[in-house]
């Protein structure tokens, strides 16, 4: 049986830093290239700037010196005064100026097209007008014809557009799409339903691995939980809704799989992981966990996943620019 393995990456803003150095502590340990050893690599927002990167051939080394370069430029200064007036910001508009965020990846991508990757990608967006999720994927089926063609850097900028955070990406006339993260955090069973169900592969031929980007443990409080209204609830609703969401697909995703016994999911949980996800100095303090979840992983992860290369990709269009 060929394994079909599938690299999935949770979205966080910032906090992506523990899934580069991650990805990074394995790449120099087992001196090989990740997107090398993977079939289809499925990231969101964050998870969806390093997926895109990886197909391109940028090593996980580079990833990590994106976010440890960029990351102050993108998100500013975080001081006491200055997240004050970004919060009372956010309340009419977004909290920093995307301008930033499109000056950085236009640094690190370039002119380079979706279809320059070297492995299959799919990458989660959401478009508000519709109410409608929005995805791009590399021409891994003769029906996908139009996304390989999309600049890499506007991919990016799509799927990482958190509302408040950052604005829409206009991609139409009135279209702006925003982040993946609303609807697939944590893209793990939408990794697994794009090889189920577009490329005919069976539960038991995939291999998962799911890497998340760190959380604190959550719990509403009791007054919340037993009388609690609007206010109460607004304080917790964004943490309980990504929460929910990606542990409904950790679920889903280990069930699915459950057969072949072949899904690693690294995503540590800790009350000294409440990092802020638009705090590039405060997620810098992920770098040590992330080295640390690749040391404790390597024997199953690598003989799991980097035993043997993947096949290489060969897309059902090519780019002619």
């Amino acid at each position: 049986m060929n394994v079909f393995k599938i690299l999935s990456l949770d979205g966080g803003g910032m906090k992506g830093v523990f899934s580069a150095a991650f990805l990074c502590a394995l790449e120099e340990k087992l001196g090989k290239r990740t997107a090398d050893y993977f079939d289809l690599v499925v990231g969101t927002s964050t998870g969806g700037i390093i997926a895109i990167a990886l197909g391109l051939g940028i090593s996980a080394k580079d990833i990590l010196d994106f976010y440890m370069s960029e990351g102050k430029h993108i998100f500013g200064n975080n001081g006491f005064v200055q997240r004050a007036i970004k919060g009372i910001r956010g309340l009419v508009s977004p909290r920093h100026d995307v301008r930033h965020l499109e000056n950085a990846l236009r640094n690190h991508f370039g002119d380079k097209r979706l279809g320059h990757s070297k492995t299959r990608l799919v990458i989660p967006s959401f478009n508000p007008a519709t109410g409608d999720v929005y995805l791009y994927k590399t021409a891994h089926h003769s029906t996908l014809k139009e996304d390989y063609k999309k600049l890499a850097r506007e991919v990016a900028r799509s799927t990482s557009a958190a509302p408040t955070y950052f604005s829409g990406n206009k991609i139409g006339l009135l279209t702006h799409l925003v982040d993946g993260g609303l609807w697939a955090n944590n893209p793990s069973m939408v990794a697994v339903t794009e090889a189920i169900g577009l490329l005919g592969r069976s539960p038991e031929e995939l291999a998962l691995l799911s890497v998340g980007t760190s959380s604190s443990q959550l719990s509403v409080p009791e007054k919340t939980r037993s009388s609690g209204g609007l206010l109460r609830w607004a304080w917790t609703m964004k943490d309980l809704f990504m929460h929910v969401q990606s542990i409904t697909a950790h679920k889903q995703a280990s069930n699915v799989l459950r057969r072949s016994g072949r899904y690693v999911r690294i995503a540590p949980i800790g009350s000294d992981l409440s990092i802020r996800m638009d705090d590039p100095k405060e997620a810098l303090t992920l770098i040590p966990f992330g080295e640390r979840a690749a040391r404790n992983s390597r024997s199953k992860v690598e003989n799991m996943f980097f035993a043997a290369r993947a096949p290489e990709f060969v897309p059902e269009y090519t780019l002619t620019l």
